[in-house]
């Protein structure tokens, strides 16, 4: 005889993250807009500065605008024409100190936050095609790397704006051109992303090669993941703590969120039209359309299949790092990453006038957003 049977399948325990009550509370309270406000021409870059406060707005026009964020809002502070044509890429130093733009005007624009000064300009060669700040906080020398549009390089340069010429170039990391780049001031390292599909870590700290504080052979992590599901990265945005990575990708239209470190894939999320289509049918979504409604949305999610959109779509982290904010057709999504739950649905409609809505906590939470083709920055609060 063999062992006794069980009675019945233990129930499996649904995973639950602590103080998610309180975590979510954190979160802006409705889920309908409070306010927006405009650019003249559509909205391509929304940066909020960690440490400073200051949200960052760039448009397909060139301009840059500063808001502070005060204890209600924002306040608008002061506007720039940065370029003479469109932003390629902008990018935010780990201290919240400096805020750069790179345009297709062959031109580096160098900003002072806290002052929302104009410090320097940096004139290439070539058409920059990302941007990114690569010091860590508190360091004396802020390093500033800057991709080519056409060929896979990336040039560092003196992020003071001192010397327009480069200080050094990476020519033998990747194959293709560098379209994404991040930094992750815990680890002191780089992730970049190629229109082939490969990631890489550098570290400006050890000879701009991979550090020694994360996996030792990349053959053991998942970071080939889309080379291999022939892919490309849409997004990059590594989590506050550093510990995790959440990377976005066409044509797939799958989110997936590394264990930074060892690069190991720890949650894949499908956004894909097809089963987006698929849930609507069968109703389970999270929201059930009228066919008319669906099939408008849908036509909307296709724009941003075009290369003028493709990289435009963002994904963030909240400050715990345990949920993932990005826009879907349903809305703006807040996803717990630990439970696998969606939890909150932010969406396009103006708020109600109700006093108790538009009182503010002296915390003052709030989401900024825009959409595709879209003018007008949403405030969620």
């Amino acid at each position: 005889m063999g062992p006794q049977l069980p009675s019945q399948l233990p129930h499996s325990k649904r995973r639950k993250l602590p103080h998610e009550k309180l975590h979510v509370s954190a979160l802006p309270r409705s889920t309908r807009y409070s306010k927006s406000l405009m650019h003249r021409e559509q909205l391509t870059f929304l940066t909020m500065t960690p440490f400073t406060d200051f949200l960052i707005t760039s448009s397909s026009d060139g301009v840059v605008k500063f808001w502070k964020k005060v204890s209600e809002g924002i306040e608008f502070v002061k506007e720039f024409r940065a370029h003479s044509g469109e932003i390629m890429s902008v990018s935010v130093s780990a201290d919240g100190r400096s805020f750069a733009t790179a345009g297709a005007d062959k031109s580096i624009k160098i900003f002072d936050v806290s002052t929302f000064d104009l410090l320097a300009a940096i004139t290439t060669e070539y058409i920059p095609r990302a941007i990114c700040w690569i010091h860590k906080r508190g360091a004396s020398q802020p390093l500033l790397a800057i991709s080519d549009e056409v060929n896979h390089t990336i040039q560092i340069y003196d992020g003071t704006g001192d010397k327009q010429a480069p200080i050094h170039t990476i020519s033998r990391l990747h194959r293709g051109v560098v379209h994404l780049m991040a930094f992750n001031n815990a680890y002191d390292c780089v992730i970049s992303a190629d229109q082939d599909g490969m990631l890489e870590y550098w570290s400006p700290s050890n000879n701009y090669e991979k550090p020694d504080n994360v996996f030792e052979f990349k053959s053991s992590t998942n970071l080939y993941e889309f080379k291999k599901a022939k892919v490309m990265p849409a997004s990059l945005t590594v989590s506050p703590t550093g510990a995790q990575v959440a990377i976005s990708s066409f044509p797939d239209r799958k989110i997936r969120i590394f264990d930074f470190p060892t690069g190991k894939l720890y949650r894949t999320y499908d956004e894909s039209l097809q089963t987006l289509e698929e849930m609507q049918q069968a109703g389970t979504a999270l929201q059930k359309l009228e066919d008319v409604e669906f099939g408008r949305r849908i036509g909307a999610e296709r724009e941003l299949e075009t290369p003028a959109l493709r990289n435009k779509a963002n994904i963030i982290f909240d400050e715990t790092g345990h949920f993932i904010i990005y826009g879907s057709m349903l809305g703006t999504k807040v996803l717990n990453t630990y439970t696998n739950r969606v939890v909150k649905v932010y969406v396009a409609m103006a708020a109600s006038n109700n006093p108790l809505l538009q009182e503010s906590e002296a915390r003052d939470p709030i989401l900024f957003a825009t959409g595709i083709e879209s003018q007008v920055l949403y405030v969620y609060k």
